[in-house]
């Protein structure tokens, strides 16, 4: 073999050694941003049985299977009112939010177009007789203001911390609590008020799982 044969050779190798490298750091990257994420329906459609609720209202969170953690700042929320005389109301201020060491924090309801102020009372979102309603809600904690009046939102948890449960094997989870309250005016029967609690479970990736053709979730999920 002459020298410029193996020369060629030797620098094919390192092209390729180059780019199998830059493609596992990419993967690296892609693993250490993104988890999954998975409510649990079930235990929220008990609660609405066990409170009288499934003729009344229909309430879940509408989140995608998998995040990056610097986009996971909000949550959208769904509540259906579906009564023909029954006015139902979420009462952000009673609502909360509950992190992966059970500590409670206060959620904000994001309205757009209005600069979300994280000590002043928050006025219930209304949902009359047969409307549905769709609303984002983040963390107050979460939300920070820069000198120059820039609002930044952090991810709703707490990376670190989720990180250090991986490791551990440890589960991850964290839960949102909703005040709803129900009132009829044509009968006068008063306020009633109801808690129902959203759980979610997070879980980090496999690198199998980051790989573009194989897009599993990182855990079983029920249909």
């Amino acid at each position: 073999m002459r020298d410029l044969d193996l020369l060629l050779i030797t620098v094919y190798f390192i092209i390729v050694v180059y780019v199998l490298y830059q493609a596992f750091r990419s993967l690296e990257n892609t693993l250490e941003n993104q988890f999954d994420i998975q409510t649990n329906p079930e235990a929220l459609k008990q609660q609405i049985l066990d409170q009288k609720l499934q003729e009344l209202i229909n309430l879940k969170v509408d989140i995608k299977k998998r995040y990056e953690f610097n986009k996971f700042t909000t949550l959208p929320i769904v509540v259906e009112n579906k009564t023909k005389t029954t006015t139902v109301l979420i009462n952000w201020d009673y609502s909360s939010m509950t992190d992966f060491d059970g500590n409670s924090r206060r959620i904000l309801h994001l309205i757009p177009g209005v600069y979300p102020e994280p000590r002043q009372q928050q006025f219930p979102s209304v949902a009359p007789p047969g409307v549905t309603l769709k609303e984002v809600i983040a963390v107050a904690d979460s939300l920070e203001t820069t000198p120059e009046g820039k609002l930044i939102q952090k991810p709703l948890i707490n990376v670190g911390k989720f990180k250090d449960l991986q490791e551990k094997r440890k589960p991850c989870q964290f839960s949102l609590r909703i005040i709803v309250q129900l009132t009829d005016p044509l009968t006068g029967g008063g306020m009633r008020t109801h808690a129902l609690t959203c759980q979610f479970t997070l879980a980090s990736l496999h690198w199998t799982e980051a790989l573009p053709w194989n897009q599993k979730p990182a855990f079983p999920r029920k249909k």
